[in-house]
């Protein structure tokens, strides 16, 4: 599990496990390994020890924002 800290009103930080992107393998007998995008799936928001992500309604634009932040897009 890895962190990230960002500002939602006051610092916070986020406990994510993060997938990185598998690209599709195609095999001679027609038969695909799909692959998967990217991912980065938020397990906690945390402020002073307390789980905020219970309480949190919108919290989904930081999946984007950590995945920016891990390719440089900042």
């Amino acid at each position: 599990m890895s962190e990230y800290t960002t500002y939602i009103e006051i610092p916070v930080t986020v406990h994510y496990d993060y997938q990185p992107e598998e690209k599709t393998v195609m095999y001679p007998n027609d038969k695909a390994d799909p692959g998967c995008p990217e991912s980065a799936s938020i397990n906690s928001i945390e402020f002073g020890g307390i789980d905020l992500l219970p309480q949190m309604t919108d919290w989904g634009y930081m999946e984007e924002e950590i995945l920016e932040s891990l390719r440089g897009d900042e």
